[in-house]
């Protein structure tokens, strides 16, 4: 499974659950529609996000389980570390023949190409009576996970493993253990949380992997706090994120209802782009545009927009060069394709492209309006709005759109704009969106 297919695995998940009917559990207060593929859980500590998993688990019964990995692999180390005879318990168990993808599976995510993987499972029975049943995995003999690699030429076994090694192959240990089950609602409390931030989407990915290739498929509900999984699910809308009010009681938003919703918990990354444009217009056009490339390919891009093209011009002989650790381009607005002035390929210089069309956005943004919109966003009558827009016509496009914009909330008129416009327009949207992507090597 490359990483392309790790990308693609949400969309065919998706697909092949579409037709199932809605299925909607209470948990906590708070309902799931567990005919979705995978639910992401979000929140700070303390929402109740563990406590929604197990209320899950206790009203789904025998169709899930529930999978705390802090907890199994404490336990796990501490059963073996009692136990002086592994190597004789391993003869006796048995090596666990393990299909080719499991392996490939645990290697992407741990970062290693084995020259050897060991599983195991032991015979053992720990002497709590409650650990003993965590480790029955739905049969009633209880059964320790052992694991073993080699890498580089060194032998090492499960009480040599950091925890994010550890983890994952428990993780798939324990899901090789229900191979034979079709119908699987598989509850992770946190996954990820040993794992270091590059490996939380891949294990996700490969996850939902598995669950697709079943017959009647396998749903995951998890809990994380990781952000590039977070941003992964909001592309999805199978985010959800857990709050508390004054009272106590847990509540929830999905972002498929608010895709700002996740804002709270995902830290401002870093600028790594910037779009310099000619003017408020295009900024706001622009910022519309760049909204389309979804919460990851829009993170970390900063647009500035300053007066006409002629700032840009005089700028882009000033901007730092291509080994600069943030990445530039020049967004001329689509009337200034035939300017001679603006020479597209630079030598030496961060490339510029142009806003779709042949138009500047302010004509755009005339020929793209409704009124019943913009009153719906701006709070106000449909005839009200109506009756300003209606004062304006016959007025060239700039002075249009200054007017209306400066009758109501200027920033809501023109990012209403620019969002009708893009959305009526998704072919010549889509067509700028590869161009940006190809401008700037930070945008996925």
């Amino acid at each position: 499974m490359r990483q392309a297919e790790e990308a693609s695995v949400w969309t065919a998940l998706a697909k092949k659950f579409a037709n199932l009917e809605p299925e909607v559990i209470t948990a906590e207060g708070v309902d799931f529609n567990i005919s979705r593929p995978c639910t992401v859980i979000g929140g700070r500590n303390g929402t109740g996000k563990s406590r929604v998993l197990q209320s899950l688990r206790a009203e789904l019964g025998e169709r899930a389980i529930l999978i705390d990995l802090h907890a199994i692999c404490e336990q796990a180390l501490n059963v073996l570390r009692t136990q002086g005879d592994i190597e004789d318990l391993k003869d006796e168990a048995g090596l666990m023949q393990l299909p080719a993808q499991r392996i490939e599976d645990v290697e992407r995510i741990v970062g290693r190409k084995y020259e050897r993987v060991g599983w195991y499972g032991l015979d053992v029975v720990p002497g709590d009576i409650l650990v003993a049943d965590r480790f029955k995995w739905g049969t009633d003999q209880t059964v320790i996970p052992y694991f073993e690699a080699t890498y580089r030429n060194v032998d090492y076994g499960s009480l040599s493993m950091g925890l994010g090694e550890l983890s994952t192959h428990l993780l798939f240990w324990i899901l090789q253990q229900y191979e034979q089950t079709n119908e699987l609602i598989i509850l992770m409390d946190e996954p990820d949380a040993y794992l270091p931030p590059v490996a939380a989407s891949a294990l996700v990915s490969r996850l939902l992997n598995l669950c697709k290739d079943r017959a009647r498929g396998w749903r995951i509900i998890l809990t994380t706090h990781s952000a590039d999984l977070i941003a992964d699910a909001l592309e999805q809308d199978a985010f959800v994120l857990l709050e508390r009010d004054a009272q106590g009681t847990t509540f929830a938003t999905h972002s498929a209802n608010d895709p700002t919703i996740a804002n709270v918990l995902l830290a401002r990354p870093p600028v790594r782009s910037i779009l310099y444009v000619e003017d408020e217009s295009a900024f706001h056009l622009t910022r519309a545009l760049a909204d389309g490339l979804g919460p990851r390919g829009a993170a970390g891009l900063s647009i500035v927009w300053g007066k006409g093209y002629g700032y840009m011009l005089e700028l882009r002989k000033h901007l730092p060069t291509s080994r600069s650790p943030i990445a530039y381009a020049l967004v001329f607005d689509g009337d200034q394709r035939a300017n001679a002035l603006i020479p597209v390929p630079l030598d030496g210089h961060w490339p510029a492209i142009f806003l779709p069309s042949t138009s500047d956005p302010d004509s755009l943004f005339v020929s793209a309006h409704d009124p019943a919109v913009l009153a719906t966003r701006l709070g106000k009558t449909t005839e009200e709005v109506a009756r300003v827009i209606e004062t304006f016509e016959g007025r060239d496009a700039h002075d249009w759109v200054n007017g209306v914009a400066d009758a109501f909330d200027r920033g809501v008129v023109l990012s209403t704009l620019a969002s009708l416009w893009v959305e009526n327009n998704a072919q010549l949207a889509s067509q700028f969106q590869g161009e940006l992507r190809s401008a700037l090597p930070f945008t996925p």
